[in-house]
């Protein structure tokens, strides 16, 4: 698989990388696996949590998005942004905190961004919201679109996935 997804993944500029760790795979093979698609010149979203969260990011993905919650509860807007930094800081370009309703966070060498979601009425379903975010976040990235309407976008996106069902 790693070979093959090396061979693959060279060409694309950017590989979003969401979900668990499959069985049978050690979070020291997937941040190796990481590691080598970052060297390969591929820009890498992980959206991710629990052990594959903490692995990622060992390897530097150039995109991360977690939640509020994966990054140990924090609550107040303050917190989230001295949670960003610190990603920051590891070496991660682009450090993207979904907050759910209260929208989003971007933080990279350019800006802080915050987008606010369109209100929902209807909340069917939130799985899938992150994924769509992403889907989003790449969408707009490489159409070129500046930092604050890539990040509404994706939060438009993120908000119309929670009001479908599955």
């Amino acid at each position: 698989f790693t070979a093959d997804s090396l061979a693959y993944c060279q060409n694309f500029d950017i590989v979003a990388v969401c979900g668990s760790l499959p069985r049978g795979v050690s979070p020291e093979l997937f941040a190796d696996w990481l590691n080598q698609l970052h060297q390969a010149g591929v820009k890498v979203v992980l959206d991710s949590s629990n052990a594959a969260l903490t692995a990622g990011l060992k390897a530097h993905p150039w995109l991360v998005k977690p939640n509020h919650r994966e990054l140990e509860a924090l609550n107040s807007l303050d917190e989230i942004i001295a949670a960003a930094k610190k990603l920051k800081a590891e070496g991660i370009a682009n450090v993207i905190i979904s907050m759910g309703a209260n929208g989003s966070l971007w933080l990279s060498d350019q800006a802080v961004i915050q987008a606010q979601p369109p209100k929902c009425e209807n909340v069917v379903s939130t799985v899938g919201a992150g994924d769509s975010m992403v889907a989003g976040l790449i969408y707009g990235i490489e159409k070129g679109l500046s930092q604050a309407e890539t990040l509404a976008f994706a939060s438009a996106v993120s908000a119309f996935a929670v009001s479908q069902s599955n």
